[in-house]
Formats: structure tokens, C-alpha cells, sequence
């Protein structure tokens, strides 16, 4: 008995060892902190705090859109009636790239809507950048459709980021 008790804990030690070892591997703080701005953002979105969503945008998406009142603004009259936004699931994000001092990753976004037909989800990218050596994330909604009339605008975006290609909705 006190051999199968000693066998017993000798294995859940190796056990613990090994997910102890594989979690602290796995962990990058510079992608877990944009996962977790990402997280912020998606959330913010989900709860139609728009004064939260705007403050991630690029200063220079802001200023585009006509400053920040404004952006809020079109948030709150981008959803057509009958539609709601259900659930925004965030992947893990990409490996970062420097490129022209900023750090750069994307996330895939899988939204869920609500509509009068029932649900509808859909695929697409989250690019973030780090312009403050990743202290603050700003975040762009791309896609394989966008990326190039983005990347005029917002030159320091690197080719190398890895778009997710646009799903169009399927609905259920």
C-alpha cells in the first residue's frame, strides 16, 4: 500500500512538473497584454461603451473620423436595427513584428450577431500596434478586403502581419 501511495504522488509531481514547465513556456507577457487589451476592447464593443472602443483606435483613425465625439457617434449608429452583437471570441495573438518603431501582432475575431433570421457569424483580423514599446495597444478592424487602402493611410503597417482572409457570414 505504501508503495502505490509513494507511485501515486512520484506521478502526480511529474504531472504538476510538467504543466508547471509547459505554462511558463507558453507564456509571453508582451501577447498577453495585447490579448488582454484586445479582451477590453471586444468587451467594451459587446457592451456598446463606445467611449471604451474609441480610445483604442489609432489617434490618427480618430482624427479621421472626425475626433472622438464623432467617432462615438458613428459606433452608436454603425448597428443596423435588428441586429445585435451576441459574442466576439479573440484567438491568441500572432507572433509580434517591429517594424518602423512599432510592434505589431493580429488576432483572429469570430463575431456572433443576432439578426431577424436567427444568428449569423463571421471571421476576420484585429490588427494591434504598439507605437509606446507595447505600453499602449490600438487596434484595427482588417481584412483581406481593407488592408491595402489601410496600410495608405497608416504607412507603418508591415506586410509581413498575417491577415486573416474575410469569411463572409454564415448564417444559422
Amino acid at each position: 500500500m505504501k508503495k502505490i501511495i509513494i507511485a501515486t504522488l512520484v506521478i502526480l509531481l511529474g504531472i504538476a512538473a510538467q504543466a508547471a514547465f509547459y505554462s511558463s513556456e507558453s507564456k509571453d507577457p508582451v501577447r498577453d497584454n495585447v490579448y488582454k487589451n484586445a479582451k477590453e476592447y471586444a468587451d467594451a464593443f459587446l457592451s456598446q461603451n463606445y467611449k471604451v472602443c474609441v480610445s483604442k483606435f489609432h489617434p490618427k483613425m480618430i482624427k479621421m473620423m472626425g475626433g472622438t465625439q464623432k467617432a462615438i457617434e458613428i459606433l452608436t449608429r454603425a448597428m443596423p436595427k435588428g441586429m445585435e452583437v451576441e459574442a466576439i471570441v479573440l484567438s491568441y495573438p500572432s507572433d509580434t513584428i517591429h517594424y518602423k518603431n512599432t510592434v505589431q501582432c493580429t488576432l483572429v475575431e469570430e463575431l456572433t450577431l443576432k439578426v431577424k433570421q436567427g444568428r449569423a457569424r463571421s471571421k476576420s483580423s484585429i490588427l494591434a500596434v504598439s507605437e509606446d514599446n507595447c505600453k499602449t495597444w490600438y487596434f484595427f478592424e482588417v481584412n483581406s478586403k481593407n488592408i491595402n487602402s489601410l496600410k495608405k493611410n497608416f504607412p507603418f503597417i508591415s506586410d509581413r502581419v498575417v491577415i486573416h482572409k474575410w469569411e463572409a457570414p454564415v448564417f444559422y
